[in-house]
């Protein structure tokens, strides 16, 4: 009996006990700009200066085989001077990084890794985005923080052409991964070459 009289006491408590008003969720996504500044930017170095892939700084021994825009090419072809020893050559990180993107693509690609490098504040972009392709190994993995010059990979050739080439790219756009390599558009790409000539010798 005392048991029913606490239950019914106990129902009516929960009945008439008010009810909280919903949380009344977010709905309106935060600007880009936004959330770079506050959530990305903050967890990323800074790149202050920019090296060439190949032989860095200046890239002496290597040279471009086919250029940005060149049939259509959204990157650049680097190729080695005659007598270079294609599987002892290291591709490096062109700046200080994170790597979001680092496996093997098989026939189409060879070994890829891409790199996400925070610009300094006042650059056309906040960001742009390293890509190397047709690597022979890969020296890094997604997540690694590298500086730069630090190795990504070895050049080899992740086609079935005679001589190792390492397909580079600058991306202003992000997010865009593996990308289709060449195209009839060029938004979202800039001269590697020329990107990294403007900025080879700035900060350190």
């Amino acid at each position: 009996m005392i048991f029913i009289v606490v239950l019914a006491v106990g129902g009516f408590w929960w009945r008439t006990e008010p009810v909280p008003p919903p949380v009344e969720l977010p709905t309106n996504p935060v600007p880009w700009e936004q959330f770079w500044r506050q959530y990305l930017a903050p967890t990323l170095p800074v790149a202050a200066a920019f090296a060439l892939p190949l032989f860095p700084p200046d890239g002496v021994g290597a040279y471009v085989r086919r250029g940005f825009g060149e049939r259509q090419n959204l990157g650049e072809d680097w190729a080695l001077e005659p007598g270079r020893q294609a599987g002892a050559v290291t591709v490096s990180a062109v700046a200080d990084g994170v790597v979001i993107l680092a496996d093997d693509f098989g026939a189409v690609w060879g070994k890829v890794v891409i790199m996400l490098h925070r610009l300094p504040d006042g650059a056309p972009w906040p960001a742009v985005e390293s890509m190397y392709a047709n690597l022979a190994s890969l020296r890094a993995r997604r997540g690694d923080r590298l500086t730069k010059g630090a190795p990504v990979g070895t050049l080899g050739d992740g086609s079935a052409t005679a001589t190792p080439e390492l397909h580079f790219e600058i991306r202003t756009e992000l997010g865009r991964l593996l990308g289709p390599g060449e195209g009839d558009w060029a938004e979202g790409w800039v001269s590697p070459s020329k990107f990294i000539a403007t900025r080879q010798h700035a900060g350190r």
